[in-house]
């Protein structure tokens, strides 16, 4: 049970992550991913003239490598990045 002014993990969460935008949601990403031993990292900062959807980021450790394609809560997936997507789960 919580007190009157007191709100759940929940709504906090629910708080904090509905004023979130995409580039401080990646760059807490990105410094989890450093803490954890990922590294190095890419990630397009300009893609003018780069074919569409191509993931946000590209992280590697050791023999792994992950794409990544970062969204808030209010981020929705385009047809482009679905297609990317699909293609990298296949490859």
């Amino acid at each position: 049970m919580t007190a009157a002014n007191e709100i759940t993990k929940a709504e906090f969460e629910a708080q904090v992550w509905a004023g979130m935008s995409e580039a401080v949601f990646q760059g807490q990403v990105l410094q989890t991913a450093r803490l954890m031993g990922w590294g190095p990292v890419y990630h397009t900062r300009y893609s003018l003239g780069s074919r569409a959807g191509y993931p946000d980021l590209h992280l590697l450790r050791g023999k792994r490598s992950v794409f990544m394609e970062l969204k808030t809560m209010k981020g929705k997936v385009s047809p482009a990045q679905d297609e990317w997507i699909l293609a990298l789960m296949e490859a």
